[in-house]
């Protein structure tokens, strides 16, 4: 083959190779689009669908990932959700959302301190980079535990202390300052994985609806025995989960704050829980907090939606009618 052959040839296998890649692009955008369309109308298992075939024809980011990981928390599968939140920290480290999901999702596993270390670690190395929005929920969250113990806090969390506005000890000062400093996160584009590593997905099956709700008994066959032990097991942990519901509930309304401060932390708790499908502790939190202020917004509009989630459109509606303002974002929702 002479020279002007292969210089030809090599030229020809640009040209496609730039056109296959022009293809996969454009293939990606049209896959994202569909899975966050699936994500804004809350269609969590088809998004997933979705994610699945991106996975599949390697046309996947950590943004898309991260998004994965996110539609696996609304269905309260945190374990799944923290699986895919690692691939998004492995494929691109200094992923914000990734890290503040993973500390907001060993928060509701109380994993306290796992949870605090990892905001601690954030407002270090990548607070100039947070969202307002993002902001807002750390305040929301962190608040409770400042109330709770602001000693601790300021000790062991120096910098969610800082963003809290903690007044900070001596000694913890003298602990922050002797501390070794944790090692930034970032990674050359030499060092980075490539994209055609294998993750691990386990997508919700496609035509399912994703809701709260009884599985049907023939759905799966299970020994009576070892029904019985999961039955007992199952009535366990939802005793567990009541009562320490209950002992936060009442941390919250024992707080030395104001009605207003303890009414949003009510509210704050309400959500956690109405988003793990927790809705009788969700009630609970928003029952308290009704009680503290029977015409509080906040209150009556997260009541709306909790009866619309369990199936009581009338109730939902006579709540948002109670509301001091007119929300048309809720009404929509609520006629849906």
């Amino acid at each position: 083959m002479g020279k002007a052959s292969r210089k030809y040839n090599r030229g020809k296998n640009r040209k496609q190779e730039a056109q296959q890649a022009k293809m996969q692009e454009q293939e990606k955008r049209e896959l994202g689009a569909r899975m966050m369309e699936n994500v804004e109308k809350e269609a969590y298992a088809e998004a997933l669908d979705v994610l699945a075939e991106m996975i599949e024809k390697k046309l996947c980011d950590p943004e898309y990932m991260y998004e994965g990981a996110r539609c696996y928390f609304m269905t309260g599968d945190y374990e799944r959700a923290t699986q895919w939140l690692d691939n998004t920290l492995q494929f691109e480290p200094n992923h914000v959302a990734a890290r503040l999901l993973l500390a907001r999702i060993c928060i509701l596993e109380d994993r306290t301190d796992d949870g605090m270390a990892i905001y601690d670690f954030v407002l270090e190395h990548y607070k100039q980079a947070l969202q307002p929005e993002q902001r807002e929920d750390m305040e929301d969250i962190l608040e409770y535990y400042v109330q709770k113990d602001s000693e601790r806090v300021a000790k062991e969390f120096p910098y969610v202390a800082e963003f809290m506005h903690v007044e900070t000890s001596d000694d913890a000062k003298t602990a922050a300052a002797e501390a070794p400093a944790a090692p930034a996160v970032s990674v050359d584009a030499d060092e980075a994985p490539s994209m055609e590593l294998k993750v691990s997905f386990a997508p919700a099956p496609k035509n399912v609806t994703v809701e709260a709700g009884p599985v049907e008994e023939d759905a799966v066959t299970v020994p009576a025995n070892e029904k019985a032990e999961a039955t007992e097991k199952n009535e366990e942990e939802k005793a567990a989960d009541a009562a320490e519901a209950e002992a936060k509930l009442q941390e919250v309304l024992a707080m030395d704050t104001s009605i207003g401060e303890r009414i949003h932390l009510l509210n704050v708790f309400a959500g956690a829980h109405f988003v793990a499908n927790g809705f009788d502790a969700a009630k609970s939190f928003l029952a308290a907090a009704l009680k503290l202020d029977a015409h509080d917004d906040e209150t009556l509009r997260n009541l709306a939606v909790l009866a619309k989630a369990q199936g009581e459109p009338d109730k939902a509606l006579q709540f948002a009618a109670a509301m001091t303002t007119t929300d048309f974002v809720l009404l929509q929702r609520l006629k849906g």
